[in-house]
């Protein structure tokens, strides 16, 4: 199993009364590389605590999964760079959610297709910190898909979808019913946010706006 599996240690004693070590390990949906960052799985949450350069793809024999990546890295001054390589995801939370407030690149790798996609209240990439970069480009694709009330990339559930910058890839973003494409979920606001290069295809749900707000949000400093 990959080494970025989270495993707990217990010692069996028989009836003899010899012991054993033994270590079970998780099984992962995921697989991580890293040469200078720091990350964590547990209970199927793929975290990445600190600043750094991480690839993601599929664990052996996994062609989707429900784990999950939570980016928790909190230095506002480092850069967390993340390269999809091949992830499908298929959650009941946030599939790839931001809570730190470290600026966040995610690349998709060339020739590769990559799906994120989450459940009820929830972002298909959700970037939960309104301090927070968020970058996306690659040469590869990458479609985000919002549970109800979560958009396609940016606000959960009443929340706000703000500072992101889209400079390439091919990118299909869908909101749930009343949050955007890219932007605001349900009652959030969608702003300052920018398309630089790419192609891209955002949809909204029902009264919830392509890039920009989600249902009763406000959309401003948008820029394509």
């Amino acid at each position: 199993l990959p080494d970025s599996c989270a495993g707990n240690s217990a010692t069996v004693t028989f009836s003899d009364n010899t012991t054993v070590q033994v270590t079970l390990k998780e099984y992962c949906g995921l697989h991580v590389v890293t040469t200078n960052g720091s990350s964590s799985y547990k209970n199927g949450a793929l975290t990445l605590t600190t600043a750094g350069d991480y690839t993601i793809s599929m664990g052996d024999g996994f062609s989707e999964t429900t784990d999950h990546i939570i980016v928790s890295a909190a230095s506002p001054t480092d850069t967390v760079k993340i390269t999809l390589n091949g992830v499908n995801i298929l959650t009941d939370s946030a599939a790839l959610k931001i809570t730190g407030d470290a600026p966040v690149c995610v690349m998709t790798a060339s020739g590769t297709t990559n799906s994120l996609t989450s459940g009820e209240n929830y972002a298909g990439l959700q970037k939960s910190n309104t301090a927070c970069i968020l970058i996306l480009g690659g040469s590869g694709s990458l479609t985000a898909t919002g549970g109800f009330n979560g958009a396609g990339i940016g606000g959960g559930n009443q929340g706000a979808g703000t500072h992101i910058t889209i400079t390439g890839g091919i990118l299909t973003a869908t909101g749930g019913s009343y949050a955007a494409g890219i932007g605001g979920g349900n009652g959030g606001a969608g702003n300052h946010i920018t398309i630089t290069g790419g192609t891209l295809t955002a949809t909204g749900g029902y009264g919830a706006a392509g890039i920009g707000g989600g249902y009763h949000g406000a959309g401003s400093n948008i820029t394509i």
